[in-house]
Parts: C-alpha cells; sequence; structure tokens
C-alpha cells in the first residue's frame, strides 16, 4: 500500500492486515460485561464478543479506542463488536457405582451458539465388583430413549447430554459337555434378550441332526454326555418339556453368565422342517392406507427362514392379521378399492407336524366410489344476446385430475343499429381458469365479453333551388339530423306559396309556383343527399286600356 496521506480513502482488502489484536478492552452492555474472543475458542465466560473488521481508512492520527498513539498519517483499521451469549453445554454419566448422574470433570462448558460440540472421551469398558460394564453411547434425554445424533451436537440451546454404562453378561455355547472350549460366544446387556445361535453348522457324528439348546443335558432327559437323544419318545417328551431352546429364538432376558448345551438327534428321530405362507394379494402395485398415504413397507408375503422340528412351537407372522386393509388408488391418488385381509390358516395351529407346513391368508377385494365431480362454463359479465351457447363437459372427474378449458375459437359477434350499419363489436376474453386441478368440489369455468363501439359514417340532407329561382323565394329548408347508411330520408312537405310579379304600374303580370322538392324520399346510399326545388313562371294578362282624343264643344 502507499503511504499514509490522510486522504479518507478506505480499503476493504483486508489481506492487507499483517495481523489483528490479541487482546480487547471488555465491552459493557446491559449490564453484561463481554470479553473479547478473538477466535471463537472461549469456553470460560459466558459473555463474549468478537471483531468484524470493515476497512482500513488512511487518517491523521490513530487511536486505541481510548487515548491517542500518534499525530501522523496512518492506516486506521475499523470494525464493530458482535456480541455473543455463550450456551451451556453438559455431559453427565450414571457409573455403576453411582445412584445418579454426575457431570464429566471440565463440565459444563461454554460454546457460542452453532458451534460444534465434541462429546468429552470416556472409558468405553469399567469393571465394578468384577462385572464389566460397557459404555452406551449419549442420549438427549436422563431417561435413556432418545440417542444423540450429529445434529444434536451443534449448540443451539443450553443441554444436558446423558450416558450410561450396561452390564455386560455372556452366553456360551457347547456342542456338547465333553468338550472343553465353547463353540460360540455372545455378549449380551443385563436383562436383555439375545438370538440363540444355529449350531447346524457344528461337527458330529454323521447321523446326526442339530436340534437345538438346553441349560441341563440332566434337567432335560439326557443321558449322554455327548447331548444325543436316544428315541423318538424322549425327543417329543424333551419337545413338551418347554426344556429345549430352539436355534435363532428370542432367548432372555439374560440376568447372569449362561451356558447352553447343544442337542443332538439321529436323522431319523427328527427332520427338519419348514414353514411358508401363501396369499394372494396380487404383487406390482402399490398399496396405501385408509388416509391415502403409501404404505411403508409394502406388503409381502412372510417369509420363514427357520428351520423347525416335529413338535417344535410356532408363532403365525403377525404383521397382518384378520381384518386388516390395504388400499388401492387411482391414478390421481383417490382411494378406489380396498384388499381385506381373512388372516392366516395354519393346519398345524403353531404345532409343527412331521411334514413342511403351507399358511394360507387370502385378500378379499372390495371396489369403492370415487366421488366425480364435474367441470361446467358460464358467461359472467354483460354477455351479447346472440353469444354461442357455452361448451359442455361432460367428462366425469375425480380428486387431483387436472382440466383444461375448451381452446375452440369464440368468434367476434358485430352489433348493428336499426339500419344495419356496424356500430360495435364483442370480442370473447377467454375461459377463466384456463386449467387446473380438481380440489374436491366441482369447477365452474367463467368466461366474460368486452364491448368495443365502432364509429358509424353519418351523412346530411341538404336543399336547394335549381333553375330560375324567383326573388323572394323562401330560404330552403334545413335539416339538422345526421343520417345514417340506408337511413329513410324524406323531403320537406311545408307549403312554398305563390309568388306574384308586378309591372311598373302595380299590376300582376305573372306568378312563380313551385314546382316541389326532387327526390320528395329515398334512403341513404353512402353519400350525402341533395335536395333540388324548381319553379315554374306563368305569365298573366294585363288588362289594356286606350286614351283617346275629341273635341268637346265649339269647334272650328
Amino acid at each position: 500500500m502507499p503511504r499514509p496521506t490522510a486522504s479518507g480513502i478506505k480499503y476493504y482488502d483486508m489481506n492487507n492486515v499483517v495481523s489483528y489484536p490479541k487482546s480487547m478492552p471488555n465491552i459493557v452492555s446491559d449490564d453484561k460485561t463481554y470479553y473479547y474472543d478473538e477466535n471463537g475458542t472461549d469456553t470460560v465466560h459466558q459473555y463474549t464478543y468478537r471483531m468484524n473488521w470493515a476497512y482500513i481508512r488512511d487518517v491523521y492520527g490513530a487511536n486505541d479506542g481510548d487515548k491517542e498513539i500518534t499525530k501522523e498519517n496512518v492506516y486506521h483499521v475499523d470494525g464493530y463488536a458482535i456480541l455473543s451469549d455463550k450456551l451451556t453445554i453438559d455431559f453427565e454419566v450414571y457409573y455403576p457405582d453411582d445412584d445418579g448422574f454426575s457431570s464429566i470433570t471440565g463440565w459444563p462448558k461454554l460454546f457460542a451458539e452453532n458451534a460444534k460440540v465434541v462429546a468429552p472421551t470416556v472409558s468405553n469398558t469399567t469393571v465394578y465388583n468384577g462385572i464389566t460394564y460397557e459404555f452406551d453411547g449419549w442420549y438427549t434425554d436422563g431417561s435413556l430413549t432418545t440417542k444423540a445424533t450429529e445434529n444434536d451436537f451443534i449448540a443451539t440451546s443450553n443441554k444436558v447430554f446423558y450416558g450410561k454404562y450396561k452390564q455386560i453378561l455372556n452366553v456360551h455355547y457347547y456342542k456338547n459337555r465333553r468338550y472343553e472350549y465353547e463353540d460360540y460366544i455372545q455378549t449380551v446387556y443385563y436383562n436383555e434378550y439375545t438370538t440363540t445361535v444355529d449350531g447346524s453348522a457344528l461337527s458330529h457324528d454323521n447321523d446326526k441332526t442339530f436340534v437345538g439348546w438346553v441349560l441341563d443335558y440332566t434337567k432335560a432327559g439326557i443321558k449322554s454326555a455327548e447331548g444325543v437323544i436316544a428315541s423318538k419318545k424322549a425327543y417329543e417328551n424333551l419337545l413338551n418339556s418347554n426344556l429345549l431352546i430352539a436355534p435363532n429364538a428370542n432367548y432372555g432376558p439374560i440376568t447372569e453368565e449362561t451356558t447352553l448345551y447343544a442337542v443332538w438327534a439321529k436323522e431319523s428321530i427328527t427332520t427338519p422342517l419348514k414353514i411358508k405362507y401363501e396369499w394372494n394379494l396380487p404383487t406390482g402395485i402399490t398399496y396405501y392406507n385408509d388416509l391415502g398415504s403409501t404404505l411403508d413397507p409394502q406388503p409381502v408375503v412372510p417369509a420363514d427362514n427357520n428351520t423347525y422340528y416335529s413338535g417344535y412351537s410356532y408363532m403365525v407372522d403377525s404383521t397382518y392379521t384378520y381384518g386388516d386393509k390395504v388400499y388401492t388408488v387411482d391414478s390421481y391418488g383417490n382411494i378406489n378399492g380396498v384388499y381385506t385381509f381373512s388372516g392366516w390358516t395354519d393346519p398345524n395351529n403353531g404345532i409343527m407336524g412331521d411334514a413342511n407346513v403351507t399358511i394360507k391368508g387370502t385378500w378379499t377385494y372390495t371396489p369403492m366410489d370415487v366421488t366425480k365431480y364435474t367441470v361446467t362454463y358460464t358467461y359472467e359479465g354483460d354477455t351479447p344476446t346472440n353469444a354461442p351457447a357455452v361448451p359442455e363437459d361432460e367428462h366425469k372427474y375425480v380428486n387431483n385430475e387436472p382440466f383444461t378449458a375448451s381452446t375452440a375459437k369464440v368468434a367476434d359477434i358485430p352489433t348493428y343499429d336499426t339500419y344495419r350499419n356496424q356500430n360495435g363489436v364483442w370480442k370473447f376474453n377467454g375461459w377463466t381458469p384456463a386449467s387446473g386441478t380438481i380440489n374436491e368440489a366441482d369447477v365452474t369455468i367463467q368466461g366474460t365479453w368486452s364491448y368495443e363501439e365502432i364509429d358509424v359514417d353519418t351523412y346530411s340532407v341538404t336543399y336547394e333551388y335549381s333553375g330560375t329561382t324567383p326573388t323572394g323565394a323562401p330560404a330552403v329548408p334545413e335539416d339538422d339530423h345526421e343520417y345514417v347508411n340506408n337511413e329513410p330520408f324524406t323531403a320537406s312537405t311545408d307549403e312554398v306559396a305563390d309568388i306574384p310579379t308586378y309591372d311598373t304600374y302595380g299590376n300582376q303580370n305573372g306568378v312563380w309556383k313551385f314546382n316541389g322538392w326532387t327526390p320528395a324520399s329515398g334512403k341513404i346510399e353512402g353519400a350525402n343527399v341533395t335536395i333540388k326545388g324548381s319553379w315554374t313562371y306563368t305569365p298573366m294578362d294585363v288588362t289594356k286600356y286606350t286614351v283617346t282624343y275629341t273635341y268637346e264643344g265649339d269647334t272650328p
């Protein structure tokens, strides 16, 4: 940058700043003292602030906020403080040797809003009174029902995270009582269930089949240390004793260290059996609930991959039971049918017989009426009397189905005066709405018209005399009416008096007679009309007299 000149210019390239202050004075606002936190790492003070440095300014003199440093021309870095109220985050653990939750050492801590919270490290396992416990993770509630997710570890409010250790127990599996080492071992939390191992893969004599597990051979009536059932009767007795634990069974709750021993039988005594489910619900269709929401998961015929033996008890799949319904919808999402489940028909009533079993269910379909809606047309506002009939839409719509207004052209409609002169035109503005989707109601599409006036040409009818016209002839009539094309007119019928003429001595020597107006009537034909009147003069004989001379009296 150039040397400062006190020009007042502001520079916004903050890369020119080599370093920022490591400390700043405290700020007191609303009775709260805010401490400078340059990098947002202060977890001690609840109220902090950081600086937003805005620009570099070329000025005269500089200060550190409360006193002048120099009067030289310098660059001055200006900014403003952003105050922050910290949030309290705590991590509490319920240790096996405690009677409640307690905070981890160093916690709670303060965090800026939206800061990422890193959970403290705790030991994964701990031993108390010779019992091993395992840490179960962090929860957002003290009842330990909701596991914390990644989004929970953002400081959006004051929070407490809860953790607890669970007792670990082992379930040991032996293929027989002679074997020194367990074949399988499962780790289970105290008072929880486990899925028993399928011991079919364990090696035994070729003619022996794995049947299940027991806690004690003697109590189960098995005399062989090899765990082999000697007879069909012994096998049936074991099945009926409830002492046999099936493979892949939900076993528990486990409250102590547990050892299970494998039970074997000759294939002639027991044969592995399977359960198959069948129903008639069509595939390739998406099914919905009674609210029209997609079922998740979609109904699928159950599959039982477990292995059973004659006499084993089993539970029929209960995902779908008697009276359950699934719905179909049309292409617009309207429910148009329902499948109702009959329930399962189990020929064995939950006890495996000597053969594989097929459990069947039936779905019955019932179509459902879908409410239909109409789309009708109407004219709104001023409408020409000879407007065409509105369109008719005979289609019956269903909810969510799209509709489109008629796009047929509607011709302009001219209007005429009494004499068939066009004096205006009606123009169709279109249909509203032009398109849309049915929303559980009939739809009325409205059309409107606009009227535009058209000026009609006007014409005049004037009068004039033609030919010789007597002096003193009356003024021609004046017709102030504005005519339009095809409008009829009639010449004036006012009487026009004869006009006599006189000689020098006042003797009438003739008369002018008005012949009338031509044309006497007619109609306007796209032009002004001139009606002409003419006069005829008729001379009259004037009585003549003589003047004679005579002598009167004595005459020579």
